[in-house]
């Protein structure tokens, strides 16, 4: 015997997914709301506190990242004064306070860069 399927749906009949009836709902909303002049104006309004909401955090992202970059690196100065120290009194060669300089210096101009970013 062989068993009969029955189609749920009509095969004339398009099934669409929600996603495309996701979008041609957004179109719709879309063109409907181009054409309001109150939603456009509240679009311009919120666009531009958002813009600028933005520039303000990233400012204060960027002064932030260069506080942490001057801390680590007057951290580092003064372990390479430290290790100076230690290379003068002729405990070890010259490289620790070399390296421990140069990674100062590379942590200062970090947190110069951050803070010139936040400038802008």
């Amino acid at each position: 015997m062989a068993r009969i399927h029955a189609r749920i749906y009509d095969e004339r009949v398009p099934n669409p997914s929600g996603t495309n009836k996701f979008r041609a709902f957004s179109r719709v909303v879309g063109r409907q709301a181009g054409q309001s002049r109150w939603t456009r104006a509240t679009y311009q309004g919120a666009s531009s506190f958002l813009r600028s909401v933005g520039h303000v955090i990233r400012a204060l992202w960027h002064e932030v990242t260069g506080l942490f970059f001057f801390l680590f690196g007057a951290g580092i100065a003064l372990a390479a004064v430290r290790e100076y120290r230690q290379y003068a009194a002729g405990q070890y060669g010259p490289g620790r306070p070399i390296l421990a300089a140069v990674l100062a210096l590379m942590f200062f101009y970090f947190a110069l860069s951050a803070f010139h970013r936040a400038k802008r």
